[in-house]
């Protein structure tokens, strides 16, 4: 919504909420992932960062989100 409608608040307000929600990385770099294990759907997260940092800007968003989705691939990727 906010890609066609930048002013439209209720949409603005919810993606600070979810940035707000989802946190910031743990400060552990051995395992950076804001929740304890991974689970289904893990780059929603990174995802959500991603967009965010874009479209609020808000540019510690997006580094947050890049940061999470290079661990995802470092963490379930082989070969």
């Amino acid at each position: 919504m906010l890609r066609q409608r930048p002013d439209e608040l209720a949409a603005r307000e919810l993606l600070v909420d979810a940035v707000d929600a989802i946190g910031a990385p743990n400060p552990d770099p051995a395992w950076p992932w804001p929740e304890p294990r991974l689970t289904y759907s893990n780059a929603a997260i990174a995802e959500v960062l991603i967009l965010a940092g874009s479209l609020l800007p808000d540019s510690l968003a997006s580094q947050n989100g890049l940061a999470l989705l290079a661990f995802l691939l470092r963490t379930e990727t082989r070969g």
